[in-house]
């Protein structure tokens, strides 16, 4: 997947309204530039933020690869946009999402300066950025930036949501809602009345009108107590002692919650996969190797946990062969 930066102004109301993406093939000096061949590069499922007036304003997913594109093509009304040119370009289809909070850029570009030696959204000149940056490659590093930053400033969409996940950038739980589990756990150990694992499929919940999966804490904290806080991939595996005195092991959805949406029951139904069958307990060096190791050292844990709890993975409708889940951690 590739995530791009694309600077728009008059073109700007247009292409968001319209939902694609033109650019020429050729400056209009004549000259090839390399970011106006990336729309044609683009390709189904890869991510654009845009930038408009020196903001970030919104994201987009591409929902259709990138092609050449005559402006011929276009209706008349609304090539009068790109003024003067050439008419061979590429176009790039989204689904747009504005951000309800807009997000100054300077900053971004300022860690950029101070951070990367070699991004393209350096290279080609700070007043390229600000002007005229058209589908530049962003680099992971500089993704989990400006993700942050544009979560630090309130927004909450559905693809903003998917790049935290899909580049790790929102860990399982929050500090805030480790502190819940720790509180939940002390609580669901005094009362002792719940069933650990669910015997039939959930209906998927979800928060804000975006449809982001919800994660009841409660699940998390069951999970860790069924696991008597011990590794899921080996018990003996060294801990150290949480505050309320038990050892400390993390929780993690085996089949990632931004899978939501995946498995469905009979009716159709979305399945939640925030089932205590679907979370496991690990330490902290297992958790780290799912999310940042290679496949070769993470497969045979991935195949152990798979292994454990496929029954109960069924049991809450959430069907998949261990080749599948491989894919979910590539």
């Amino acid at each position: 997947m590739e995530v791009y930066y694309v600077s728009q102004n008059e073109t700007y109301e247009q292409e968001i309204t319209k939902q694609y993406l033109w650019t020429r093939q050729l400056a209009r000096d004549g000259k090839y530039w390399q970011p106006y061949e990336n729309v044609k590069e683009m390709k189904k499922g890869d991510f654009v933020f845009h930038l408009h007036k020196s903001k970030i304003v919104a994201i987009s997913c591409v929902v259709e690869d990138g092609k050449d594109y005559n402006l011929s093509e276009m209706p008349l009304e609304d090539r009068a946009v790109y003024k003067d040119g050439m008419d061979e370009g590429y176009l790039a289809r989204l689904h747009v999402k504005e951000l309800s909070t807009h997000v100054e850029q300077q900053n971004f570009i300022e860690w950029i300066k101070a951070n990367i030696n070699d991004s393209e959204l350096i290279t080609y000149g700070e007043k390229t950025v600000k002007k005229i940056a058209y589908a530049l490659k962003m680099k992971p590093e500089e993704i989990r930036c400006l993700t942050e930053q544009i979560r630090s400033a309130g927004n909450e969409n559905l693809y903003l949501w998917k790049l935290s996940e899909y580049f790790d950038i929102a860990k399982d739980y929050t500090d805030d809602e480790k502190e819940k589990i720790e509180k939940a756990i002390d609580t669901i150990e005094k009362t002792n009345n719940r069933e650990h694992f669910e015997k039939e499929p959930k209906e998927a919940k979800y928060v804000y009108s975006r449809k982001i999966p919800k994660r009841n804490l409660v699940n998390a904290a069951e999970a860790l107590i069924y696991a008597n806080y011990k590794c899921e991939v080996d018990n003996s595996h060294r801990t150290f002692q949480r505050k309320n005195g038990k050892a400390y092991t993390e929780a993690h959805h085996l089949v990632p919650i931004s899978k939501t949406g995946e498995f469905r029951d009979d009716k159709n139904n979305i399945i939640s996969l925030d089932v205590v069958n679907n979370i496991v307990s690990l330490c902290s060096y297992c958790h780290g190797l799912l999310h940042h190791g290679t496949m070769e050292e993470k497969e045979p844990v991935l195949k152990k946990l798979y292994e454990e709890r496929k029954k109960y993975l069924e049991d809450a409708g959430i069907k998949l062969d261990f080749e599948e889940l491989k894919k979910y951690y590539m």
